[in-house]
């Protein structure tokens, strides 16, 4: 069999696979990554109070939450005193006090979940670590522990935190793969995606240090709907578009909208405000190279199909816009419904 001949079984292939793709990540609706809180909290030398908010499974907001699931292992000098492990608030009693200790929930290893734990001393002072499925555990000590070593491994938490979050980011990366239908050539590939990256950097910052604030559902919502417009942009394939004659302005618009979506990640982490620059900034690298990590897989397997003959035509755009939109407008009036 030529080439030729094998052109439309794979063309009508890439569009199945696009459109499966799209439509198995239609059973999430929400961003993936929302991680539990634990706070350790000492009141007097050996008295802790615990706040313990674990991760939502299948990442849905509010929903599906894992409570006694999850086993804690707490530091092996504390005892619970008061209210029960399996509670979102006990107290325990720790020889010693929280100056050293060991935590590990080895749950998260399969759950593919993220915890942050925080360590809050009588003196005010704040220890904190970001658990994660490939490091469960983590140990502190106060009196060996060294600034530089304790903000680089912060740092490298999270960014595999923000790796994580845009690899399960369905709706992020959707939305990215309509801007590449959308755009088709170098540069307004290059312009669609600069101005998205930019507009979602800005809203990231801007909400995580609490600048703008703004009601998450509605946000999610917005996010699901945006998919369905750029999918009938695909569809239109119209020139005169505010999408195609301002690219910069329409990516860099649903980017702000997108950010604010990461922007609940890291608030619901409670980061330390002197922490938190440090978070932003490894979080948002993480996004950025899981993002174009994306792009630049999706260019080189449409570069490869031309290499073979095989070149993208408005059946195989309109489909995946089809799936994309599909989708889009599914989980917005999930998320409208459901908040």
């Amino acid at each position: 069999m030529d080439v030729p001949d094998l052109v439309l079984p794979v063309m009508r292939a890439r569009a199945a696979v696009i459109a499966s793709l799209a439509l198995f990540t239609g059973t999430a609706v929400a961003h993936g990554f929302e991680p539990g809180v634990l706070e350790l909290r000492e009141e007097t030398a050996e008295i802790v109070r615990v706040h313990w908010q674990p991760p939502t499974a299948g990442g849905e907001v509010g929903d599906g939450a894992v409570d006694g699931a999850i086993a804690l292992e707490l530091p092996a000098a504390c005892r619970t005193i008061a209210g029960h492990g399996d509670a979102r608030f006990w107290t325990l009693r720790c020889v010693g006090g929280l100056a050293h200790g060991r935590i590990a929930i080895p749950a998260l290893r399969t759950l593919r979940s993220d915890v942050y734990v925080r360590v809050v001393h009588a003196d005010g002072s704040v220890d904190a670590h970001l658990l994660g499925p490939d490091a469960p555990a983590w140990s502190w000590d106060r009196a060996l522990a060294a600034r530089g070593a304790r903000i680089w491994s912060g740092a490298s938490r999270f960014f595999a935190a923000g790796l994580r979050h845009i690899a399960t980011g369905w709706d992020h990366l959707l939305f990215v793969l309509g801007l590449l239908l959308l755009a088709r050539r170098a540069r307004p590939i290059i312009v669609a995606v600069t101005a998205f990256t930019a507009g979602h950097g800005v809203a990231l910052a801007l909400a995580t240090f609490g600048w703008i604030r703004v009601p998450q559902a509605p946000v999610e919502a917005v996010i699901a709907l945006s998919l369905a417009i750029v999918g009938a942009e695909v569809v239109r394939d119209d020139p005169t578009s505010w999408m195609r004659t301002r690219p910069w302005l329409a990516s860099g618009g649903f980017g702000v909208l997108h950010g604010l979506g990461f922007a609940a990640a890291l608030r619901a982490l409670d980061v330390t405000s002197r922490a938190r620059p440090i978070a932003l900034a490894a979080f948002n690298v993480g996004v950025e190279i899981g993002q174009l990590t994306f792009v630049v897989g999706w260019l080189a397997l449409a570069s490869a199909f031309r290499r073979v003959g095989v070149h993208g035509s408005a059946r195989v755009r309109h489909v995946a816009a089809y799936a994309i939109g599909t989708v889009g407008a599914w989980a917005c009036i999930d998320r409208v419904v459901h908040g």
